[in-house]
């Protein structure tokens, strides 16, 4: 069950942060700041946000693996 919930957890915040980014930050910085400061506020926050999507994409190989592993049906 803890693997599962993990699963969903990473899952839910790769997902929610990329929604976030597109529907939220992007069309924000558009309509409020000339190009030199999205480029800025963009460089700042790539990084962290590469960082949590790689963690979460680590979480999701690994219980997605295990969950399958601890259900030899998924295999066949």
């Amino acid at each position: 069950v803890l693997l599962h919930w993990l699963h969903t957890i990473a899952a839910m915040i790769w997902v929610g942060g990329v929604a976030f980014i597109i529907f939220s930050l992007l069309p924000t910085l558009k309509q409020a700041t000339d190009m030199a400061s999205r480029q800025r506020i963009m460089g700042a926050m790539v990084p962290r946000f590469r960082k949590i999507v790689g963690g979460c994409l680590a979480i999701l190989l690994i219980t997605g693996v295990a969950n399958m592993l601890g259900k030899p049906m998924f295999l066949y």
